[in-house]
């Protein structure tokens, strides 16, 4: 049973949840994220593998050896439906898949030592689509990513090959006003259009027009009112404005 309060009203009401697991075809019980699309297939990004469910059936989608358009890795972290419908999905070691709907099959971006234009790390935990619609990606050990179209190939597919390209803004140990980690584990875009991004570390302020780094935050022992904990591990935009953050270990911040 739950209870809630409306108003001055104290309302008890039962709730009954409906129990869908691998017995029913979802491809693995540790759901990491779920999504909705356009045309309204429900996605379930789990440790093994992605599953599309049309409210009866689930289509699960994995890695497959040999396959160069199948999903790149099986352990899926987050995912995006962007502004024009498109589904981007991160996961931890296999870079960036984006969803072809037209031919059910993936296109892929990792990162390659012999590429600086590549993604700068394969282990993706965010992707933002900001106000302007440029694509952010946060990943664990490769900092902050931008995706920007390649100016040297000139088809408009976003399903082209080498279509994608990626600008880093990475820690500079050398530089003070650089990503305070390369270890990002959240991203949001606040009122004024500034980028925070939460990392191991504590947590960097971009401003994505200029490209620059503007300010940090970090735990202060001397100062009750800094940052609770340098490990931050979730960030949420509210309605007011006002931004939450979770950490691990000491619990939340507004």
């Amino acid at each position: 049973m739950s209870v809630w309060f409306t108003g001055d009203v104290l309302v008890a009401q039962k709730l009954y949840f409906e129990n869908i697991t691998a017995k029913q075809g979802l491809s693995q019980n540790s759901v990491t994220s779920i999504i909705q699309d356009r045309t309204g297939f429900i996605w379930f990004g789990t440790y093994d593998g992605l599953s599309r469910y049309d409210g009866y059936t689930f289509k699960v989608f994995r890695k497959e050896a040999n396959q160069p358009h199948s999903l790149s890795h099986n352990f899926i972290r987050t995912m995006l439906l962007d502004r024009k419908g498109q589904l981007w999905i991160g996961t931890l070691g296999g870079g960036i898949s984006l969803y072809d709907a037209d031919h059910e099959h993936f296109i892929t971006y990792m990162h390659s030592e012999l590429d600086k234009n590549s993604i700068s790390n394969n282990e993706i935990y965010r992707i933002v689509e900001d106000r302007s619609g440029t694509i952010w990606i946060a990943t664990w050990g490769g900092g902050l990513n931008k995706v920007v179209f390649n100016p040297e190939n000139k088809d408009t597919s976003l399903f082209a090959e080498n279509r994608l390209q990626f600008i880093r803004f990475q820690n500079n140990p050398s530089d003070p006003q650089s990503l305070i980690t390369d270890k990002v584990s959240s991203l949001i875009q606040d009122r004024n259009g500034l980028l925070w991004i939460g990392t191991r570390y504590g947590i960097s302020i971009f401003d994505p027009e200029k490209e620059l780094f503007v300010r940090h935050y970090r735990h202060d022992p001397e100062n009750p009112n800094s940052l609770s904990h340098d490990n931050v591990s979730a960030l949420e935009l509210d309605s007011h404005g006002d931004i939450w953050i979770a950490t691990w270990g000491g619990g939340l911040n507004k």
